[in-house]
């Protein structure tokens, strides 16, 4: 059985000592990057920046992102996706 997709962008936020910070929408057990869903006609980057200034409140800069790859896994808090 294939599962609906749902795509998202996030951020990995590495410090000094190589922590990461994670979020964790309230209500819910599982922790992940900040970001977020696009909207429609919304690119990947795009999406990033405006969910991490909407989440955590940082603004950031297409210049600052650096792309790591995709990656598929099952979704946090979203069943059957």
């Amino acid at each position: 059985m294939v599962l609906p997709s749902i795509h998202v962008s996030a951020v990995v936020f590495r410090d000094v000592n190589d922590r990461v910070l994670t979020v964790r929408k309230r209500g819910t057990e599982k922790f992940m990057f900040p970001g977020g869903k696009p909207e429609l006609g919304e690119s990947a980057l795009d999406t990033a920046i405006r969910e991490v200034k909407e989440e955590i409140g940082i603004g950031l800069e297409a210049k600052q992102l650096t792309q790591i790859g995709e990656f598929e896994a099952p979704a946090a808090n979203e069943a059957q996706h």
